[in-house]
């Protein structure tokens, strides 16, 4: 028996045992501070598709001071894929891992690719300003435009950051199911 746990933990000691990723709380904030997550996946094509115009939006949302985060929602994702995939894509935006699904039930996300974007108020607390879609490339499942013609996500950042209204803060968001933890 000694042995057996002898050759399992050196095991473990040469070739690694990493422990999965774990759920982290909501990001603490600063007053007026404007944060913005997505939801994605390595393997929803909808979220794949949108990439591009994702880039686009994490490098101006950044570049405005707004912090910008990658939310993985698999129980099987590790840090490795979430690396793999947003180098892939060219998505500079700190990845998170959520398999426990501690993010997505606190911000109310339901599907790969949505958008969140929350406002801290003095007191720690937040609002979210906007939750959906992140553009209007997929109308429906299965339905692709050529090319998105609304960029509500960006839009919601952008009207967020200058203390402007959002013209609709809640579009439903069309994409691949989230998984949800019994």
């Amino acid at each position: 028996m000694i042995r057996v746990f002898y050759y399992i933990t050196l095991s473990c000691l040469l070739f690694g045992c990493a422990a999965p990723p774990q759920s982290v709380p909501l990001p603490k904030g600063d007053r007026d501070q404007v944060v913005a997550f997505v939801f994605t996946s390595v393997d929803c094509p909808i979220a794949n598709a949108m990439a591009p115009q994702l880039r686009r939006t994490i490098t101006e949302a950044e570049s405005l001071g707004v912090k910008t985060y990658l939310v993985y929602p698999r129980v099987d994702i590790t840090e490795e894929a979430m690396a793999t995939h947003a180098r892939a894509y060219g998505l500079e935006a700190e990845a998170i891992a959520d398999p426990n699904k501690v993010l997505v039930t606190e911000l109310g996300a339901t599907v790969t690719p949505e958008g969140v974007v929350i406002k801290y108020a003095a007191d720690g607390d937040y609002e979210i300003c906007y939750r959906g879609r992140l553009n209007d490339l997929y109308p429906s499942i299965g339905n692709r435009r050529d090319q998105a013609s609304c960029h509500e996500f960006r839009d919601a950042i952008l009207a967020s950051r200058s203390g402007q209204p959002i013209a609709t803060p809640f579009p439903p968001a069309i994409g691949c199911m989230i998984e949800r933890v019994p």
